[in-house]
C-alpha cells in the first residue's frame, strides 16, 4: 500500500497551462504561489498566485500576510496547502539551492517549479527526491 509521501501529485488538465502562462508573465521575475487540495487524494484543487517579495528577480519570497490569508481562507473550505510553486525564468527545472534550503523548511509539501514548457516536482526526504506528476482532465478555481 502506497503512503501519501509515495502518492504522485494530481494536476488538473488546465492547471499546467495556468502555470505556464503566470511564468510567462511574470518573466524576468519569477512567479510563485500555492496550491491547495484534497489532502487524502493529493489531488490539486485550487491554484493561488501570490506577490513576490524578494529582492532579486531570480529568488522568490511570499508576501507573509497575502500566504496566511490564503492559508486560512483555504483551509476554512477543507483545502490544503499541497504544492509551494515558482517559475525559473532562465534556469532547469532542477532546484537550485535555495530552493532545496526552502524544500527542506516546508518538507511536509511538495515543491512544483514552472518554466514555459512544462513542470517538475520534487519533495524533501533526507534531500531533494522527484515527485510523479500527473494529469487528469478537470477544473479547478484560480484565485
Amino acid at each position: 500500500m502506497r503512503t501519501n509521501v509515495e502518492r504522485p501529485l494530481v494536476l488538473p488538465a488546465q492547471t499546467l497551462g495556468l502555470l505556464r502562462r503566470l511564468a510567462r508573465s511574470a518573466h524576468p521575475r519569477e512567479a510563485c504561489g500555492v496550491l491547495f487540495g484534497n489532502p487524502r487524494t493529493r489531488e490539486v484543487l485550487r491554484v493561488a498566485e501570490l506577490t513576490n517579495v524578494a529582492d532579486h528577480h531570480l529568488d522568490f519570497a511570499f508576501d507573509p500576510q497575502e500566504q496566511l490569508d490564503w492559508w486560512v481562507s483555504e483551509e476554512a473550505e477543507g483545502r490544503v496547502p499541497l504544492v509551494l510553486w515558482h517559475s525559473h525564468p532562465t534556469a532547469e527545472l532542477y532546484p537550485s539551492p535555495a530552493d532545496a534550503t526552502c524544500m527542506a523548511m516546508h518538507a511536509r509539501l511538495d515543491h512544483l517549479i514552472v518554466s514555459r514548457w512544462t513542470a517538475r516536482a520534487f519533495r524533501w526526504r533526507d534531500g531533494v527526491m522527484p515527485v510523479e506528476l500527473r494529469s487528469k482532465p478537470g477544473w479547478f478555481r484560480v484565485g
